[in-house]
């Protein structure tokens, strides 16, 4: 749900402790803490009392959306919309709400309701974003980018991966520059990093014959994937260790991170159970710096909704792997040294949909977990 903390906190009115029926005040202190659990109870009991508070009905949707608990969601949204059938933001929520659902109908009928309502409304515009990138996409229709500009770099780059080109193509449009942070073990020069492009390469492909992701689209200037999430029980497992370790906790997006970490105990188990067979729709930022090598240009990193693969995946790499059991030697002949524990039964599993769009970092950043759309 796409409603800023920042805002709320200086809408809210700090308070002491209270008593008596919650206020939506309450409500939105809660939020603005970041305190997801106590906002989703104290919604509870708001609505039972106001169904047709529309403001309330909006906040604790957007809990019950965090907390993977749709019906419920949609149920307050209902109630608030009988007597507010024309606020824009109603409709947004629901909107959100479908798209991550897979219901693609009803989220681009709300998305239309919402910004006929409102053009500037948050959400819908959001999820307007989300189906651009699909529309584009299939029908050809996507911003035509200026031959030899860095974005051509990236569209050539992503169409190569597209047409499966060997990693004796990719590499070179690679600046070496993005090992500069890796782990010292990770090889560099030109031989190496056309292996690490090949294994990453491959571990993408393996991803996304298990089926733990689907690539839908990508759109570039802007740069965006638009990816379908797979929570297998294997990935959500992973997503709790990567929780429950400090840095582990950096690999997991923002606003994932923040929701898990407003959530209490009984909850956040019950969230991640809830995310077990699910399949989500992300619509991705995608930022790939460019640098000038010689005549022409080179991708220096990629930023994936801000989580970088030069500065904060590759330093991290190590630690993850001695946290979780990662399996990194997929990234090519001379990849780290590592041997899994006796135990050891997970098969790499990358957050990226398919070596179509992203093999070059799938088999690196193989752990970054969104358990809903950003903002």
């Amino acid at each position: 749900m796409r409603f800023s903390l920042a805002l709320l906190a200086v809408l809210s009115v700090a308070a002491g402790p209270k008593t008596g029926a919650p206020t939506l005040e309450d409500l939105q202190n809660a939020l603005a803490e970041g305190k997801v659990s106590d906002a989703h109870h104290l919604g509870e009991q708001y609505m039972k009392a106001h169904p047709d508070d529309a403001d309330a009905a909006y906040l604790y949707a957007s809990t019950c959306m965090s907390m993977g608990l749709f019906d419920q969601g949609n149920a307050a949204l209902d109630a608030a919309m009988r007597s507010h059938p024309k606020d824009a933001a109603l409709h947004g929520a629901r909107a959100d709400i479908a798209a991550l659902r897979g219901d693609d109908a009803t989220a681009r009928r709300e998305v239309t309701l919402a910004l006929a309502l409102d053009p500037q409304q948050l959400d819908a515009l959001e999820v307007k974003k989300q189906y651009d990138v699909l529309d584009h996409y299939t029908q050809h229709v996507a911003p035509k980018v200026a031959p030899g500009s860095p974005a051509d770099t990236v569209a050539t780059m992503l169409g190569k991966l597209a047409s499966d080109a060997p990693a004796s193509e990719i590499a070179p449009m690679i600046d070496p520059g993005i090992l500069a942070n890796a782990p010292a073990a990770l090889p560099r020069g030109e031989a190496a990093m056309q292996e690490i492009v090949s294994g990453a390469i491959s571990a993408a492909r393996m991803q996304f014959a298990a089926g733990n992701y689907d690539f839908v689209a990508y759109e570039v200037q802007p740069d965006a994937l638009l990816i379908e999430n797979r929570f297998t029980p294997e990935r959500v497992e992973m997503m709790k260790k990567l929780f429950a370790d400090p840095q582990g906790q950096q690999m997991l997006d923002d606003e994932t991170r923040q929701i898990f970490q407003g959530l209490d105990a009984a909850d956040r188990d019950a969230t991640f159970d809830r995310l077990v067979g699910s399949r989500r729709l992300a619509l991705t930022e995608m930022q790939v710096p460019v640098v000038k090598s010689g005549d022409a240009y080179v991708i220096a990193d990629f930023k994936l909704n801000g989580m970088s693969v030069r500065d904060q995946l590759l330093p991290m790499l190590p630690h993850l792997m001695d946290t979780t059991g990662m399996d990194t030697t997929g990234l090519g002949g001379g990849g780290i040294s590592y041997t899994p524990p006796s135990n050891y039964d997970y098969s790499p599993r990358s957050h990226f949909p398919t070596s179509a769009l992203i093999g070059i970092i799938a088999g690196i950043a193989a752990l970054i977990g969104a358990m809903v759309r950003r903002r």
